[in-house]
């Protein structure tokens, strides 16, 4: 698992896996981010982490898209 340390933070995360939930909380803080997910499993694994989960409607990288384009569509 490779863990990449960023020195900014994130509003929004994109989370496709499980396993790149937990190498990106390894090395970075997630208490101020908001994780968007593929899906439940991956929610799942955020949950432990972000105080925000969002699940796309479906398990697709466009529903993802889809959900931050709506999500902050007014910000």
């Amino acid at each position: 698992m490779v863990k990449k340390s960023f020195s900014c933070t994130f509003d929004v995360v994109l989370c496709y896996s499980p396993r790149g939930v937990y190498a990106f909380a390894k090395a970075n803080s997630t208490n101020t981010s908001t994780a968007i997910c593929i899906g439940e499993t991956t929610a799942t694994a955020a949950r432990n982490f972000f105080k925000t989960v969002i699940v796309a409607e479906e398990p697709s990288v466009a529903h993802v898209i889809k959900t931050v384009l709506k999500t902050y569509k007014n910000d």
